[in-house]
């Protein structure tokens, strides 16, 4: 009976695999964050911001993105879900990858990393072939799946071949920005409009059966925007830094504008969605801000990564976590814990942003920074892991997805109804 007991825990932890890569999500970060804290110390004589970007990334953002899609991608194909087999191959490689940046083995954790893109790949190519309904198909944002997988996958090769310096600046663009940002940019503009009650198209709600020549030309229009978006990483390896985000900048405002991400404010009045509305600003702004003054660059590519990606992941992670644990009522109340998250989270990119104008105290910036954003993901694992190891039957599940797909369809039609 133990044995039966365990082969079940196994099962349902592999059908839904963010309940494993959510945890370890901001873990990695933990990690990633305390090389700062440790440099600042003087505990380690050396810092690396290819250890401390790679981890942040690969490990901690790649966890929430792995999470996400190895859970959801079934559901959207109509397919079934991940089998044991599948979630330790990811696990396996996940750990291995994290194990080989800690060691500073940064081309093997690059390789484990792209064994994991093209694991993914597989993992897909199957679930569409073993789709139960042949009607479903998939969001046509998701195209920006393959988008940001076919840029990691060539920036993980260049890196390994890369001669001229415009190739090793290209690599690492394409390995640190254009995976992240083209899947925030294609799955965000998807999921946030419908969390926050606020999506919508040019021609206005989006239809429950969108014909076949519509599809097509949303498929047209965003191919069009994705090859855009790589187009401005080709253009900042040249050094045109300032041309490169005014493209890249135009291409997340006019995506993010047309799905309804942009918006003045969300009709859904949950914590998490206010913080996800918040970190499609912060991405937006963040970008934009590099257009105009690109010698800062590097300080607001953290407006963009510690406030926009990790703001998202939270919020994003939340959502999952309270759906799947049975909980989504939960969800409507107010949580000191989910808000000491946010606030964490807000002063840890303050303090970051404001490092510049302190040179002689940077690092102690640094170090102050990674604090309070271990104690943002210290608030949100106290908040979600109880969730985590709950267990609903699938029959409350799916009472709690229809619920939640209603109370979105409802606030969209009367945001149209205005």
């Amino acid at each position: 009976m133990i044995s039966t007991g365990r082969d079940s825990v196994l099962r349902l932890w592999a059908q839904e695999p963010y309940r494993f890569f959510f945890l370890l999500a901001p873990v990695s970060g933990m990690i990633g964050i305390g090389h700062w804290i440790f440099y600042a110390m003087g505990w380690i004589p050396h810092y690396s911001m290819i250890f401390h970007s790679s981890i942040q990334i690969h490990a901690y953002i790649g966890a929430f993105v792995f999470g996400f899609l190895l859970t959801a991608l079934p559901r959207f194909s109509s397919s079934p879900p991940c089998t044991r087999t599948e979630f330790f191959t990811f696990v396996f490689l996940m750990i291995s990858m994290i194990a080989a940046y800690g060691n500073m083995w940064f081309t093997a954790g690059r390789i484990c990393f792209a064994l994991m893109l093209l694991d993914f790949v597989f993992f897909a190519l199957r679930r569409f072939k073993q789709k139960r309904d042949s009607a479903v198909v998939p969001p046509v944002e998701f195209l920006w799946l393959p988008t940001g997988i076919l840029s990691a996958l060539t920036g993980v090769l260049l890196s390994l071949v890369a001669q001229s310096s415009v190739s090793v600046k290209l690599s690492k663009l394409l390995i640190e920005q254009a995976f992240l940002l083209s899947i925030v940019v294609g799955i965000g503009s998807f999921l946030g409009p419908r969390l926050m009650g606020t999506f919508k198209t040019a021609a206005g709600p989006i239809p429950e059966s969108p014909d076949v020549r519509n599809r097509r030309r949303a498929l047209w229009i965003h191919s069009g925007y994705a090859f855009l978006l790589l187009l401005s990483f080709l253009i900042e390896a040249f050094g045109r830094v300032r041309t490169a985000f005014f493209l890249r900048s135009a291409v997340v405002i006019i995506m993010y504008t047309r799905s309804g991400a942009l918006v003045r404010r969300p009709l859904a009045n949950e914590d998490y969605v206010w913080m996800l509305w918040m970190s499609f600003w912060m991405v937006t702004m963040g970008h934009a801000a590099i257009a105009f003054f690109p010698a800062f660059r590097t300080l607001f590519l953290h407006l963009v990564f510690l406030g926009g990606y990790s703001a998202m992941t939270f919020a994003v992670g939340t959502m999952v976590i309270f759906s799947h644990g049975g909980k989504p009522q939960a969800l409507r109340k107010r949580s000191w814990r989910f808000r000491g998250t946010f606030v964490f989270l807000i002063a840890a990119t303050v303090v970051r942003l404001i490092s510049v104008m302190f040179p002689f105290l940077y690092f102690q910036f640094l170090a102050a920074a990674s604090v309070l954003w271990f104690l943002s993901g210290l608030f949100w694992l106290l908040y979600v892991a109880p969730l985590v190891f709950s267990f609903p039957g699938q029959e409350n599940f799916e009472q709690c997805h229809d619920e939640a797909k209603q109370r979105i369809a409802n606030l969209s039609r009367d945001r149209h109804a205005l």
